[in-house]
């Protein structure tokens, strides 16, 4: 998509406060904006990135950018805005006019041809492989593996059968994919509207740095906008969930049948257990052990240890444990007590 801002707002009926003739091209989020691009503020809580970076313009609710007109003055001053009534709305009618799915071709042989490859790739047979897709040097492709368009694999990678890469899904050197994941599935967003649920296009892509291990029936899902992340080194088990916009950090282990929400953001060097969970929109430090079914529904700063539901510091976790072996003997305990209080007072 590439518009004015006086032509994105005259789409979801809103106006613009700055220059109707600036020009944009694409939607981000706060976290990955270019100067080019069209941001969203829904939250004060992403203004203090809006100050350190540099918009194209940004979307915002009316009852909003009126509050910060007399709130913060020096923050309006000298940015593009599209103000509207219902921002999210709006948001979701440009992405629908963003998204732009090509037809898929009858056939992959001729799109393998175009695509540009590197030396000694290995495709076995019936392997999809879409237009303008990049393959990098020593690239193995097992059989029943689908290649979406645009796409880009590095060097020395290895899709086992039935991987699926979801177009513009980008994977770094010497990563390794196992049978049955799915990289690049639209995220799991909708609003309400009306009394039904309306879907939010999935516009974003996922990126795939160099060095990562993803197992088997694995699920990525692509960002709504920008973009879903997943650092150099993290080993991802099987059966792994993660969904739309979150960020793993460098080095990090994900166990088996974990989950993790929406625009979460985790450091480097995290472990997260089996069946763990962690809900829409945390942040989790650097160095921070999450055990086996765990569910996580506040931030963590670096280098905690957490267990439990929800999740608490390990230690007070493991004596709430232990207490709650003792509970039996302490109701025998007190039951017993109890009655020889009643046979005192039956003798008075």
């Amino acid at each position: 998509m590439q518009a004015t801002l006086g032509q994105i707002a005259a789409l979801i009926n809103g106006y613009v406060e700055g220059n109707p003739e600036k020009a944009v091209s694409g939607i981000a989020t706060v976290e990955d904006i270019l100067p080019h691009q069209l941001t969203f503020l829904f939250a004060d809580k992403y203004i203090a990135m809006l100050e350190e970076k540099e918009a194209g313009g940004i979307l915002i609710e009316a009852k909003i950018y009126e509050e910060l007109k007399g709130r913060r003055p020096e923050f309006i001053a000298g940015k593009h805005f599209v103000v509207v009534q219902g921002a999210r709305a709006a948001l979701v009618k440009l992405l629908y006019l963003l998204e732009k799915r090509d037809e898929f071709p009858a056939e992959s042989q001729r799109a393998l041809d175009d695509a540009v490859r590197g030396e000694d790739v290995r495709v076995y047979p019936n392997v999809y492989i879409g237009r303008r897709v990049k393959i990098g040097s020593r690239v193995t492709l097992f059989p029943g593996v689908s290649v979406g368009d645009d796409v880009v694999i590095g060097d020395d990678s290895v899709l086992y059968p039935n991987v699926v890469l979801y177009r513009g899904t980008k994977v770094g050197n010497r990563v390794v994919i196992h049978a049955g994941a799915v990289i690049g599935a639209d995220g799991f967003g909708y609003i309400p509207v009306d009394g039904k649920y309306l879907k939010i296009p999935q516009v974003g892509v996922v990126e795939i740095e160099d060095d990562v291990e993803i197992g088997a029936n694995a699920t990525i899902d692509r960002a709504t906008v920008s973009r879903t992340l997943i650092k150099r080194g993290t080993k991802i088990d099987n059966l792994v969930h993660i969904a739309h916009n979150v960020v793993i950090g460098e080095d990090g282990i994900i166990c088996g049948q974990a989950g993790i929400a929406g625009s979460t953001r985790i450091g480097d060097r995290v472990m997260l257990g089996g069946k763990a969970g962690i809900v829409d929109n945390r942040v989790i430090g650097n160095d921070v052990k999450i055990s086996p079914n765990t569910g996580v529904i506040k931030n963590l700063a670096s280098g905690q240890f957490v267990s439990g539901y929800y999740a608490r510091p390990h230690k007070e976790y493991v004596y709430q444990q232990v207490l709650l072996t003792k509970l039996p003997s302490l109701i025998e305990e007190v039951a017993s007590l109890k009655a020889k209080l009643n046979e005192i007072k039956m003798t008075k």
